[in-house]
């Protein structure tokens, strides 16, 4: 009696429960949609704090940069401080400095995370268009869109400033216009629906431009929109609109940055794909990072169960997650339960699916093919893998029997969501100002100061630090700051031209290492001169251009000749020499000497014409001299 009364509220209470959210949050009506969205955006505003403060790798190194250097005209000013990623579209970027640097870091962690947020309602209208409306799609859609959003990789960067997830959204909303497009074309029989082919192409086009990783959903979803849509003239007229919209949308809204880099250095994505443009401030090489590729045929053919029990595979940070092996084994049993049952069962899901299946499973093969023949870094697949306990739903529906596949089905996705490795990726626990207040960078003018940054990764736990060093640079002259291995030049030649420049004029930056381990290309240059001429670095010697870098190999020490007058130590036990014929108005004789060691640095303040220009060197922390334009360490 009395175990049974107590066991029986709990049942009920439960159900009083599940009631209840079906009431408010069920797509049974427009009010429920907004008003689940709403809450779902609440909460990831809420998770986003309770994550804490966004501090990765990439927001140390470029993401501050970039929005700073696009709103400050940097771009012919500096020259990579923040290595090749310098020269990316910082469209989001500019959103990301815009956030921190005006908001309150509560505040602005707050709508990263609502934002990000968005992809519950967009993976959900993905849900209503695939799932076979005899189902209960009302209750179904919502939980598979807070499915998806359980993913490894998305939660790893939610509420963070990598674009992975911020640009998954209008890929997803591209997505969904796709399938709706197809969807009204098949019922009307005829003609296209063009207002949603170039909205999908629009969103395209501005996920393109925010990162352009995502020319493989273009791809995809080109290829998905010929797989469904009505008649063959429908869908070729869908796919064309979809590619003329992305095309013109990408040319806005990332043009006139590309254009910008080309007049500067001669190659729009410098200094990528050089071997085609041959600009002379980067080697003729196609630079890509091939370490994530899946080696052999063995490796091809089960890359998902690979890089699942080795999640180091496929990125520096190991996501466990179990959707990738079981989403891998359910596909190769219904490709072999397809072709063993389809003379007597030739429609293959139709009482799970709705016609738009057949797009949104087009795309999700191509695009996972895509992603592993060119990249395989995991935090790629955040679209995909978003999507892919729908398709694990799908498939386990069709695959057991009737009487035990929702349940499976249902308990399948639940252990997935609680298997997904919630690695706070980048965090910060304790609480602080995010963006440039917290850098104490403050007051350092647009023009007058290039700084040669080199040494290992921004941050990086056990490495060495990077010294920075700031040079005056005269008013309207072309200032540089230098920074990466993508400028790697033969050693002798390069002291030799920088020898050569340091004589024809003053102020010379070079940087030389001692061949440590890490054996990193440490670059630095910078000529001081007036411009003569159109283009940043008009009117300079050709041995006197950053072009002339001095670079060597290795991550240890590094020194740069420069002005004793123009630079004093702060909270550092080293003095800076002074080389030999070098002083405020003498030229440097372009002998490399041991200056500053990388990792000896604790401060750093740079006096130049314009005052002051501080470079702050926390200890235990990278300098983030980024969110001012001073280079990136």
């Amino acid at each position: 009696m009395s175990a049974a009364s107590a066991a029986a509220p709990r049942p009920q209470r439960r159900q009083r429960l599940l009631r209840a959210l079906d009431r408010r949050f069920a797509f049974h009506r427009r009010g429920n949609v907004i008003a689940a969205g709403l809450a779902v955006a609440l909460l990831g505003g809420l998770l986003s704090l309770l994550l804490g403060q966004d501090a990765n790798w990439d927001l140390r190194n470029y993401h501050l940069y970039n929005g700073y250097a696009a709103l400050h005209g940097r771009l012919g000013v500096d020259l990579a401080p923040a290595q090749l990623q310098s020269y990316f579209n910082p469209l989001l970027d500019v959103l990301h400095y815009a956030l921190m640097s005006g908001l309150p870091a509560p505040l602005a962690g707050f709508a990263m995370g609502a934002l990000h947020a968005l992809a519950f309602l967009l993976l959900a209208g993905i849900a209503w268009q695939v799932l076979d409306p005899r189902l209960d799609r009302a209750r179904l859609a919502p939980w598979l869109a807070l499915a998806g959003m359980c993913s490894a990789a998305f939660l790893s960067e939610f509420a963070g400033t990598m674009a992975d997830n911020s640009s998954a959204l209008p890929v997803l909303g591209a997505l969904l216009a796709a399938l709706h497009a197809q969807r009204r074309q098949q019922a009307a029989g005829q003609g296209v629906a063009v207002a949603w082919w170039a909205l999908a192409g629009a969103l395209l086009g501005l996920a393109l431009a925010c990162k352009l990783t995502n020319a493989l959903f273009a791809l995809a979803l080109g290829v998905a929109a010929l797989a469904a849509g009505g008649r063959a003239r429908q869908r070729i007229g869908g796919a064309a609109v979809l590619s003329v919209v992305t095309v013109l949308g990408f040319a806005v809204l990332a043009g006139p940055w590309l254009l910008g880099v080309w007049k500067a250095f001669g190659n729009p994505l410098f200094p990528q794909f050089n071997s085609h443009f041959l600009a002379p401030l980067a080697q003729p090489v196609a630079l890509s990072d091939t370490r994530w590729l899946p080696q052999g045929w063995l490796q091809w053919l089960s890359w998902p169960l690979h890089f699942s029990l080795a999640p180091n595979r496929v990125g520096e940070v190991g996501l466990r997650q179990i959707v990738w092996p079981l989403l891998y084994l359910v596909g190769l049993a219904s490709l072999l339960r397809f072709a063993l049952r389809r003379p007597r069962r030739p429609a293959a899901a139709s009482d799970v699916v709705a016609p738009a299946w057949r797009a949104l499973l087009v795309f999700f093969v191509v695009a996972y093919l895509a992603w592993q023949a060119v990249f395989s870094i995991q935090r790629y697949l955040v679209v995909p893998e978003l999507l892919a306990p729908l398709l694990l739903w799908v498939g386990l529906r069709w695959l057991l029997p009737a009487r035990i596949a929702a349940p499976a089905a249902r308990w399948t996705l639940i252990g997935c969501a609680l298997d997904a490795d919630r690695l706070r990726a980048g965090r910060r626990a304790r609480p602080g100002r995010l963006g440039p207040r917290a850098l104490g960078a403050r007051g350092v003018p647009g023009t007058g100061a290039a700084i040669a940054a080199a040494g290992a990764q921004p941050g990086a736990a056990g490495r060495r630090r990077a010294a920075v060093v700031a040079h005056p640079v005269p008013a309207g002259a072309g200032g540089v700051c230098v920074r990466g291995v993508q400028f790697p030049r033969i050693a002798g030649l390069c002291r030799a031209r920088a020898g050569a420049a340091g004589r024809a004029r003053p102020g010379l930056c070079a940087a030389a290492g001692d061949g440590g381990p890490q054996r990193r290309a440490l670059a630095a240059a910078q000529c001081a001169g007036r411009a003569a001429g159109p283009g940043p670095w008009a009117g300079l010697p050709a041995d006197a251009g950053p072009g002339a870098s001095a670079g060597a190999r290795g991550a240890g020490r590094a020194g740069w000749p420069l002005p004793v007058d123009d630079a004093a130590g702060t909270g550092h036990r080293h003095r800076r020499r002074r080389p030999r014929g070098a002083g405020l108005g003498r030229p440097a004789t372009g002998r490399l000497r041991p200056g500053l060691a990388a990792g000896d640095v604790r401060g750093l303040r740079i006096l130049g014409r314009a005052g002051a220009l501080p470079v702050p060197v926390v200890p235990g922390e990278p300098a983030l001299t980024a969110a001012r334009g001073q280079g990136s360490t």
